[in-house]
């Protein structure tokens, strides 16, 4: 079973490695913060407090779009996501990180609808090697 606290550190180097206008950033790391589950009972838990997202995920603004306007965005929109999205990515792999689970839920908007890359719990650093892991969400 693999150490989820090892992982949770891993997520949080590489998030504070990454300085982009289009990623998440990171305000702090607090270790052991108390966490009151459904039950009521409290656990202690790593958390990653990260900057806010006022319009929250590309996924909710596709869907809303869709019921709303009975299409996607508008092609304006679009390209300047995408370019978004792009700089971001392309500053990932020149940084060394490959993302590896890249969907519409991880992409955030903040409050000027601009891109903010999130989720780096499946990203792993870029080696001489390929990868052949498969991870992300299925389908």
């Amino acid at each position: 079973m693999p150490d989820h606290s090892d992982e949770f550190a891993k997520e949080a180097a590489i998030l504070q490695s990454l300085k982009h206008p289009h990623i998440t950033q990171i305000l702090k790391v607090l270790s052991e913060s108390p966490y009151k589950k459904k039950n009521g009972t409290i656990i202690e838990r790593d958390v990653i407090a990260m900057e806010f997202a006022e319009r929250g995920s590309l996924h909710n603004y596709l869907v809303a779009s869709l019921r709303l306007y009975k299409r996607g965005f508008p092609d304006p929109i679009t390209r300047r996501l995408f370019h978004q999205m792009v700089e971001a990515l392309e500053f990932c792999h020149k940084s060394g990180v490959i993302h590896r689970d890249l969907k519409p839920e991880n992409i955030l908007l903040d409050a000027e609808c601009n891109v903010k890359l999130a989720d780096f719990g499946l990203a792993t650093l870029a080696d001489k090697k390929k990868h052949k892991t498969i991870t992300g969400t299925e389908g």
